[in-house]
């Protein structure tokens, strides 16, 4: 009987270490470049923790034209922010992020001129469009906790 409880107490947290290990939610990305000029663009994505210390860069990618898909990574549980950059930090956007189960993070970034976004979407909205270099640019963030169907 003691023996069994000794084996017991020895294996007990070598087996709740592993199964915490490996029971991480993972931060999937998928980046859709709506590029109306097929231009590769830079995005930095950024998670950072409670602590300022505990900023990680998630990707740092040149994305081209399209739909892609970069590896994700696992996490502790918990609340973070979500960083993403464009453009050398002239368009930026900022989204609360719970990692209890895997999520996938779907950036929608969008750059054309003011004809062909009307044209597509029946109106330009100037308060969620920034312009750069003479056209317009939107960058939107979508948060699912499960994977889209499609891919």
């Amino acid at each position: 009987m003691r023996r069994t409880l000794f084996r017991f107490g020895l294996l007990f947290p070598v087996f709740y270490s592993l199964g915490c290990g490996t029971s991480r939610p993972t931060a999937h990305i998928i980046v859709n470049n709506e590029n109306a000029y097929q231009q590769p663009v830079y995005l930095t994505v950024q998670m950072s923790g409670k602590a300022e210390h505990s900023k990680e860069v998630l990707a740092n990618a040149t994305v081209q034209p399209g739909l892609q898909f970069i590896p994700g990574k696992k996490y502790k549980k918990g609340t973070y922010e979500l960083n993403i950059d464009a453009h050398d930090g002239t368009l930026n956007v900022k989204h609360p992020l719970t990692l209890d189960t895997d999520r996938w993070i779907i950036i929608n970034y969008l750059l054309s001129d003011s004809s062909s976004i009307v044209k597509t979407y029946g109106y330009l909205d100037t308060t969620s469009f920034k312009k750069v270099k003479g056209r317009y640019v939107n960058l939107d963030v979508y948060i699912d906790n499960r994977r889209p169907p499609n891919l």
